[in-house]
């Protein structure tokens, strides 16, 4: 009798031991590598993605956010980051990946798209693109984030400017190499200048003009040494940016764990910011602020559509030059996205 006691108490301690486990769901926890700051405007998308991980995971998935400047890894290391297993996922931004892969810094030259929803015809193409080039360091891209920040590149100037005609004779900065060269093609002085000493080189006449986005205008107070601003096209959104995740821990994940991390990254990187780029809620924000700021930025026209697709056919030029350098992968790629952008 005793044993069967003995028997039976055993038994529903072990249903009793079975029943906890079930009940308790193992946590996973990742860490996404950030190669930018605290304060950089990716920062705060980042935190609302891996809050929103955690609330519908119900605190099964939780993701941490690893800053790896201290490290020494930027921007521009986020890959060799992730390669070494130091991170199951990490902010991506194809920009600055060009040292790992020279492809990266020739996905679309800014200033090569004349209407801003050219960048919403580019969007399959380019997400197949990035996808072959993440899988070389084994990384696939299951958060792409569409850049609603910027909107436009603008011309900023001392002097009221809006063609191309004007620019002749003008110093102005930029900073991307293929447009630069595409400028002086066409007869116009340009010239990189980092965002750090654009300021001082607007104020001591080193330039006369610089092509930005309007945020960062307004960010680094280059209103105080111009007075206005042209818009100079579409800014080249298709290059997205996001959160790259190692194939090997994406394939460990639980289906129902990638299911929670594809929805936060949706409703987060994706439909939030293409709702604020689709109603320029920066740049309206921008121009107001600009507007009414101590120094008084004045926007004028903007630069003609003709200008545009001069410079389209400039930018093209140098661009099919250069994609022609790295290999028939690019040049694949580059045909791809003019004729996206040139079918009428």
């Amino acid at each position: 009798m005793r044993i069967k006691k003995l028997f039976t108490t055993l038994v529903l301690m072990a249903l009793l031991l079975v029943w906890a486990g079930l009940g308790q769901a193992k946590t996973t926890t990742w860490k996404l590598g950030f190669g930018a700051g605290p304060n950089d405007p990716e920062y705060p998308l980042a935190d609302a993605f891996i809050k929103k991980v955690d609330a519908y995971s119900e605190g099964q998935f939780k993701i941490n956010i690893l800053l790896t400047q201290p490290l020494g890894y930027g921007k521009d290391g986020i890959l060799r980051f992730m390669k070494q297993g130091l991170a199951e996922c990490g902010l991506v931004i194809p920009n600055y990946l060009h040292k790992d892969d020279p492809m990266f810094g020739l996905l679309l030259p800014q200033g090569l798209l004349v209407e801003k929803q050219d960048n919403v015809k580019l969007i399959d193409a380019m997400k197949e693109t990035l996808e072959k080039l993440y899988n070389k360091w084994g990384v696939t891209l299951q958060a792409p984030v569409w850049n609603g920040i910027m909107v436009d590149w603008v011309l900023i100037s001392k002097e009221p400017i809006n063609t191309l005609e004007q620019l002749k004779g003008k110093k102005i900065r930029h900073s991307d190499k293929i447009i630069l060269k595409a400028l002086n093609n066409l007869g116009i002085s340009a010239q990189y200048v980092s965002a750090t000493d654009t300021y001082m080189s607007l104020r001591t006449g080193v330039i006369d003009g610089a092509v930005y986005g309007r945020l960062w205008v307004l960010k680094q107070s280059l209103n105080e040494v111009t007075g206005y601003s042209s818009r100079m096209g579409p800014y080249s959104a298709a290059v997205m940016p996001g959160i790259g995740v190692s194939q090997k821990a994406w394939a460990k994940l639980p289906d129902d764990m990638k299911a929670v991390f594809k929805r936060a990254a949706k409703e987060v990187f994706w439909d939030s910011m293409l709702e604020k780029w689709e109603t320029e809620f920066y740049e309206k924000y921008s121009i107001a602020e600009l507007s009414k700021a101590e120094k008084p930025m004045k926007e004028i026209e903007p630069f003609p559509r003709q200008d545009l697709l001069t410079l389209q056919k400039a930018i093209i030029k140098v661009w099919q030059e250069e994609c022609e350098k790295k290999g028939p992968e690019t040049v694949e790629h580059c045909k791809k996205v003019i004729s996206i952008i040139t079918k009428e």
